[in-house]
């Protein structure tokens, strides 16, 4: 877990006994936003292999030939 993700569960649960709605609308805020980071890193590492930022095929060729050479 990166540290923003840490910050935002600690002042989340900081939050919970509060009445006003400013403090709500910032624990919701912010757990809307973790939510939305974890399923877009979710969603990114879940096809590595496609898209502008992938992972090609070469640097896994590589490891295997060293590994098959040792």
């Amino acid at each position: 877990m990166s540290i923003s993700n840490r910050w935002i569960l600690i002042d989340f649960t900081m939050l919970f006994g509060t009445e006003n709605i400013i403090p709500h609308l910032i624990m919701v805020s912010l757990l809307a936003a973790l939510i939305a980071i974890t399923l877009f890193t979710v969603i990114a590492m879940d096809y590595p292999f496609t898209g502008d930022i992938s992972i090609t095929p070469d640097v896994f060729k590589n490891i295997l030939s060293s590994l098959m050479t040792s």
